[in-house]
């Protein structure tokens, strides 16, 4: 994409991304039609949680999307669009999508890692992978328990439901770009030092959220993932405030914002610090994760 005369407009609108992407929405409950109630071949579902004791709160680590590998302890490999699962727990609902059809429903907490997932309502789309599907649906049905984990190979988290008997019904991995989640500086831009200490970045993958500050300005925007392909992030419908600084640090912040816009890949460098690419593998950002410290006053 070719930019001319955007400044000073660009603060007071929305920039959208060059690249493509199928988009990370969830349904909701309002927006599924031909709906139906699903039932396990396996098991009678029903609206009553098998836990009798009170729901706590759902943990940070398990809220956001979950990618779907296997599903009754069969590979779920054989889908155009990947199949997930996505924990809101502001709302206390997941939102998924079996690789044929969405779904969506409740879900609660209880202590010793024990889960319920209830009321969950499906399209009824006729699919080429109903076995993929099926199986998907059964391990929902069949959810008693959780583990979340860190695979020692990927590095990646790792989320296993398990029927009451302990035996995994979905075993399920964070998408790899989570690895990104956290607070950054940033300290390159297109291959030039970033002298602007001001800069900080938040990004959250499982909530698919960005926000931060460009040294003037606070901006907001969203993340797309892509869960066909590893190490993909774009960030989408950023939007900024508009206040003026001067000429030097609008033109930092002009870079940042058009770089934002071009990033499609994530490079590891260090433990701490991850290159941000565009569509042709070129470096745009590189940031360096901030340690976020608590004072508990001691």
């Amino acid at each position: 994409m070719k930019y001319k005369s955007i400044y000073p407009f660009i603060l007071s609108i929305i920039l959208f991304s060059c690249g493509s992407i199928k988009e990370s929405k969830h349904v909701s409950t309002e927006k599924l039609s031909d709906t139906t109630t699903i039932k396990s071949e396996t098991s009678t579902f029903t609206e009553n949680s098998p836990h009798t004791r009170k729901a706590i709160q759902s943990p940070q680590n398990l809220r956001g999307e979950w990618i779907i590998i296997k599903a009754m302890g069969k590979p779920v490999d054989s889908l155009d669009e990947r199949a997930y699962i996505f924990f809101s727990s502001k709302e206390n609902k997941i939102y998924g999508y079996t690789g044929c059809n969405y779904i969506n429903g409740g879900y609660s907490v209880f202590e010793n890692s024990e889960i319920a997932l209830t009321n969950i309502i499906t399209t009824s789309k006729d699919c080429e992978a109903v076995n993929e599907e099926r199986n998907i649906l059964n391990g929902i049905n069949l959810s008693y328990s959780y583990t979340i984990y860190k695979d020692q190979k990927t590095g990646l988290d790792m989320l296993d439901l398990k029927d009451k008997f302990g035996h995994t019904v979905l075993h399920m991995k964070r998408h790899n770009a989570d690895v990104i989640s956290g607070t950054w500086s940033v300290e390159s831009i297109r291959g030039k030092d970033n002298l602007n200490q001001e800069i900080q970045l938040v990004i959250d993958v499982p909530e698919l959220h960005l926000h931060g500050k460009t040294g003037c300005n606070f901006i907001n925007g969203d993340i797309g993932i892509d869960r066909n392909k590893d190490w993909f992030v774009q960030f989408q419908s950023i939007s900024s405030t508009r206040k003026m600084c001067d000429d030097k640090t609008m033109k930092v912040e002009r870079e940042l914002l058009i770089a934002l816009e071009e990033v499609e890949f994530i490079k590891k460098k260090s433990n701490d610090i991850y290159a941000l690419l565009d569509k042709n593998r070129k470096e745009v950002l590189v940031l360096k994760k901030i340690v976020i410290t608590v004072n508990n006053g001691l």
